[in-house]
């Protein structure tokens, strides 16, 4: 028997704090339904969140809803109904919350007929790293504050940075230095002639397989490829820092505390080893994103950030960017290669500049 024991119950909306033109929320329940009103006081794209632990941890947007929801919402007095069997089998709590949100503004930018989407990430303050008796680089946990940025909603893909090559004939260090690393006899090996055009085996790749992330890439190259972009663009095209990349792949303002980008259940966002070891890299966004609409940020290519490698230094920071020296360089998120305990939010790696290897690309910041 299907329930809504809840509903009995009084019901807290909880409102974005970057949602200020939304107002007068409210709810009722007819039959089935819950009907959601509210106010927007200018066109936006908006989305309602459904938590039943008092607002702790909301999810992902509800699906089965139709109405005033969605992209391009028109400001006016609004309505949604949210068909709540549709979604769910049950709901047995008393401490459900609701959460309407304008999403997170976002850029996009024509590369040459490719459209590089770029999202808003609202600043704030989280916990970076995490607490731990013994000593690792992940500790000491510390406070850090970043102002607003954008990062892009995928990875860098081999189809966009073909388009730098052909404008650019740069040679990557895989050019200049005699290919790639592929993991071989338990150690890593240098594959000749293997660069950004080819796949984790060393193959070249056919063009309709473009869409895949780029691999084989270096940090110099990633950083050669933000200038590019930077001077075609006229604007500031970065690899993003390592508290940016922690604090994006957390959630930002939306963290909902889970072990990986968006899920505690690895297979829900990521490719890693055991679902793509045999196949390698993915078509980038297969997976679900998570809560700031970002993908792959566990799994499927470990992803370069600009910081010099270095211990944490502890206390309360403000748009941290790494240690001063150093000849190391972090890139997190672990890849289709790397087992789960890699894909952790707050798992460092790092290498020379020059590294490269089968499952090394970057995602652009702004």
């Amino acid at each position: 028997m299907k329930c809504i024991y809840c509903l009995l119950l009084p019901l807290l909306f909880v409102l974005s704090a970057h949602c200020q033109n939304v107002t007068n929320a409210d709810f009722r329940v007819e039959g089935s339904n819950i009907v959601i009103n509210y106010t927007l006081d200018a066109i936006a794209d908006i989305d309602i969140y459904c938590s039943i632990d008092g607002g702790k941890t909301f999810g992902l947007p509800l699906q089965n809803i139709s109405g005033d929801v969605g992209s391009n919402v028109m400001p006016g007095n609004k309505t949604a109904v949210w068909h709540v069997f549709a979604e769910r089998d049950m709901i047995y709590s008393n401490q459900v919350s609701f959460k309407i949100k304008v999403k997170e503004s976002k850029k996009t930018f024509d590369i040459d007929g490719y459209l590089l989407e770029m999202v808003k990430i609202n600043g704030g303050t989280f916990e970076m790293g995490q607490h731990s008796e013994h000593a690792t680089d992940m500790s000491p946990a510390h406070d850090v504050t970043l102002s607003d940025f954008y990062m892009a909603k995928y990875e860098v893909s081999v189809e966009l940075f073909k388009k730098f090559i052909d404008a650019t004939a740069y040679k990557t260090d895989a050019d200049k230095y005699g290919g790639s690393y592929l993991w071989g006899r338990g150690y890593w090996e240098l594959s000749k002639n293997v660069n950004w055009k080819c796949d984790t085996k060393g193959h070249p790749l056919d063009e309709t397989d473009y869409d895949l992330p780029v691999i084989h890439i270096s940090y110099n190259d990633a950083l050669a490829f933000c200038s590019w972009l930077k001077q075609k663009t006229g604007e500031n095209f970065r690899l993003p820092t390592e508290a940016e990349w922690e604090y994006a792949a957390s959630g930002g303002e939306d963290n909902n505390g889970y072990l990986y980008s968006g899920s505690d259940e690895l297979d829900e966002v990521a490719w890693y080893f055991q679902n793509s070891y045999d196949e390698g890299t993915q078509v980038v966004g297969l997976k679900t994103p998570n809560e700031l609409g970002l993908y792959d940020m566990s799994g499927n290519v470990s992803e370069w950030c600009n910081d010099i490698y270095g211990d944490y230094l502890g206390g309360s920071q403000m748009n941290p960017s790494g240690s001063s020296e150093g000849h190391l360089y972090v890139f997190r998120g672990g890849s289709w290669h790397d087992q789960e305990n890699k894909c952790s939010v707050h798992l460092r790696f790092n290498a020379t500049p020059n590294t490269r290897r089968f499952n090394l690309g970057f995602r652009l910041a702004l």
